[in-house]
């Protein structure tokens, strides 16, 4: 990008004015007819003061005096006044001089006298043009004279008011300065009619050192660029020389400011870039006006599409054989690591390394350090600083160009950076790691995304311009962001997700999920982020499977600020580690079951009476294990009974992940004390001739109960529910019962407990009913 200066200087040489052994007298005479310049001996007389465009005036130069003397200098002077001509622009100039032998030539050598920029074109008979007048000189012999024909360029632009100057100067002078104060004023007539014309001669956009030629007999252009390219600009030429041009840009649907102070249009000069135009991701329109001399305009539009960021993780950017790569995007607050290598097959001195700042927010950047803001004002931060670096980064520089650029969503001007420059060579192949902080601006927070600028420079560089033209855009991420993603309490079928945020603000947080590697539809949940860290939970998954996790605070997930994690569930089966029984009654007990990584698993439970061969069906219940220690309640037990229970989480209850134990609930109490003889109908009904067992007990005896077969004891009466029929004593058990000389020691349920000890008291009770023998009254109280 070209300033005004820049263009001079690679036109024009300032030329110091100096006069060695030189001395004159210069006298000025002008008429409404003539104008005539004098030095020492010599006179230039020109037949008018005006000149017609493309005419040409000819004007005498005569030697006055009686000797022969060096011929002088013969000078047109070429003013900046008139804006549109002359030696400021490199277009065409006012007056020429007419061949002559030897030719003239424009000098490169500029003034500014007074508020006028003069430049010259000369015509110097000291052999050739430019030549020594020391070694070479000619000489007017006395009364000489010469012809002198000055052309009027005609450059068919309608205008007035113009003019240049003739000039005489000693031989061989070059100052500006001596040919300025001896002149005199030519006017040129100009009969030209307003030109219409509008067109452009060339269309040339240039991004990256990459140039891109539009046709000029279209009106519309479409352009897309990389997401790298982060400005462009564009040279015009006007078929024209008075139609003007100027540039204005949109993006967004609103006009870009273009001039640093606010203005959105600005000059573009016929056949010089224009100021460098910022590009936002998206599409920025350029329209280039032309409007010719009569008031004409015709638009050329531009439509230029900067690309996302998509997949894309680094940026860099070279210089020479060293090439400095960094992350695209880092987060305000977090250091991006960038690498600096030497790629070259040689060594070559480690080059500038700096970071370019932004003012965008007018709270940041260089405006800290810029005498404007005093750097006691803590309000105000830089974007970005080198880390601790070896040896340590320059301070902050001052001298600053002005930088326009673009990233993101947001079109910023960047000004300023900080730079290091590591001492020594660097072998081919070498790296070294570049540690770039970004900081944490609260006041930032919700502003939207920053960009600030890597440049790379040769050793030694103390300027900016290079560090502009070779740069590469990072992001500074406001937004909110996922930071961290953690797994953890991976289970079986579920697991725990933490995420972590950058600036949350309550924003909300996507979390979705699914098997690696599957294209299958996420599972996707949402949650608002009021606090830094925000947890998931994650359930119904399968054991030993790999799953993919993704945060993001865009339902889009996008990648550039998305977070992704993976992990695998566990695949072991939960299995119960111990089984205990405790607090067993008689009809009761509880179960405690300890399983390892239940993980919500159901945990199956079954019982029956042993011996395990028993075919008596199991008793089964089931219960989440949602922790470590499940306990069960088993209720309508026997007493005085042997149990056997098992534990599983696997419902078949296969050998390998079942868990068995046994227990005995608790005997009976033993039967209440009892009345001996309680009252009895003293004349009770009676067979008179009771059926007796021939080979039974003697009289008073019931005998065994009969059993002709005709129905088994046990259906006749209920029987005692811990004397097997199996048991060879069962007849006279339940004989004893029907006969009712014993009840049992438990009705319910009806027990004979046939191991317990039979008291004195009890067997005292048994002889008495089963003789039938009288029971004394019972003794009156008192």
């Amino acid at each position: 990008m070209r300033s005004i200066g820049r263009r001079l200087s690679t036109r024009v040489v300032v030329v110091v004015l100096a006069v060695v052994g030189v001395a004159f007298l210069a006298r000025v005479a002008d008429s409404d007819s003539s104008i005539t310049v004098t030095l020492d001996h010599f006179t230039l007389t020109c037949p008018a003061n005006t000149v017609t465009e493309g005419a040409t005036l000819t004007c005498t130069l005569a030697n006055t005096s009686a000797e022969a003397q060096p011929w002088p200098v013969v000078a047109i002077l070429h003013l900046s006044s008139d804006e549109d001509r002359a030696l400021v622009r490199g277009a065409l100039i006012d007056a020429m001089f007419d061949d002559h032998n030897p030719a003239t030539e424009f000098d490169g050598g500029v003034e500014w006298i007074g508020d006028t920029l003069v430049g010259y074109s000369r015509f110097d008979w000291s052999g050739a043009a430019g030549a020594d007048p020391s070694t070479t000189t000619t000489t007017a012999p006395a009364a000489h004279t010469r012809t002198v024909s000055i052309v009027a360029t005609h450059d068919g632009i309608d205008e007035n008011g113009e003019a240049f100057y003739v000039s005489l100067g000693p031989d061989g002078s070059r100052g500006v300065g001596l040919l300025y104060s001896n002149r005199q004023r030519v006017a040129i007539a100009d009969n030209d009619a307003a030109s219409s014309n509008n067109e452009v001669s060339s269309l040339i956009l240039t991004a990256v050192q990459n140039e891109q030629v539009l046709s000029v007999t279209e009106v519309s252009h479409s352009v897309t660029f990389d997401y790298g390219v982060t400005e462009v600009t564009l040279t015009a030429e006007a078929v024209h020389a008075r139609a003007a041009m100027t540039l204005s840009v949109s993006h967004g649907g609103s006009g870009l400011e273009l001039d640093g102070r606010g203005g959105t249009s600005l000059a573009v000069l016929s056949g010089e870039e224009s100021v460098a135009v910022p590009l936002a991701v998206g599409a920025t329109t350029l329209t280039l006006t032309v409007i010719a001399e009569d008031g004409a305009a015709k638009s050329y539009r531009i439509a230029i599409v900067r690309q996302e960021l998509g997949t894309r993780t680094t940026v860099a950017v070279s210089s020479g054989n060293f090439t400095l790569t960094c992350p695209a995007e880092v987060n305000r607050g977090l250091i991006a690591t960038c690498a600096l290598v030497n790629a070259g097959s040689g060594s070559a001195p480690w080059p500038v390394v700096a970071a370019i700042h932004s003012s965008a927010d007018r709270g940041r950047a260089l405006v800290a350090e810029d005498p404007i803001i005093p750097d006691t004002d803590p309000t105000y931060v830089k974007d970005v600083s080198l880390g601790v670096q070896d040896p340590e980064p320059d301070d902050f520089n001052h001298g600053y160009g002005e930088l326009f650029s673009g990233g993101s969503r947001t079109v910023y001007r960047t000004y300023g950076y900080e730079k290091f420059d590591w001492t020594g060579d660097a072998a081919a192949g070498a790296s070294r790691d570049v540690a770039i902080t970004s900081h944490n601006d609260p006041g930032a927070a919700g502003s939207g995304p920053e960009v600030f600028y890597v440049a790379l420079a040769p050793s030694g560089y103390t300027g900016f311009s290079r560090l502009v033209d070779n740069k590469a855009p990072v992001m500074l991420l406001t937004d909110p962001t996922v930071s961290s993603l953690d797994v953890e309490s991976v289970a079986q079928t579920s697991a725990t997700v933490t995420a972590r945020g950058s600036d949350p603000d309550g924003s909300t947080l996507y979390l979705r999920h699914r098997p690696t590697g599957s294209s299958g539809v996420w599972t996707s949940a949402s949650r608002t982020a009021s606090a830094t860290a925000v947890s998931f939970s994650l359930t119904g998954l399968t054991a030993d499977t790999s799953y993919t996790v993704q945060a993001s605070f865009d339902s889009t997930f996008p990648p550039r600020i998305t977070t992704i994690k993976t992990f695998t569930t566990q695949n072991r089966d939960p299995v119960v580690s111990s089984l205990r029984v405790g607090s067993a009654t008689q009809t009761s007990a509880t179960v405690t079951a300890r399983g390892s990584d239940p993980d919500g698993s159901t945990l199956y439970l079954r019982h029956r009476p042993s011996p395990m061969g028993s075919s008596v069906i199991w008793t089964s219940v089931s219960r989440a294990a949602s922790g470590a220690v499940v306990s069960f309640s088993l209720t309508g037990l026997t007493a005085d009974t042997s149990y056997t229970v098992q534990a599983s989480f696997d419902s078949t209850f296969p050998p390998r992940v079942t868990t068995i134990d046994t227990f005995t609930t608790r005997k009976p109490d033993p039967d209440p004390p009892r009345d001996p003889d309680p009252p009895r109908d003293p004349d009770p009904p009676r067979d008179p001739d009771p059926p007796r067992d021939p080979d039974g007990p003697g009289p008073g005896s019931p005998g065994p109960v009969p059993n002709d077969g005709e129905e088994p004891l046990r259906q006749q009466l209920p029987g005692f529910t811990d004397v097997p029929r199996s048991s060879v004593h069962i007849r006279s058990v339940e004989a004893l019962r029907a006969a009712g000389i014993t009840s049992g020691c438990s009705q319910q349920p009806l027990r004979f407990c046939p191991d317990r000890p039979v008291t004195r008291a009890q067997m005292a009770t048994f002889l008495t009913r089963a003789l039938s023998l009288p029971v004394p009254p019972q003794p009156a109280d008192g």
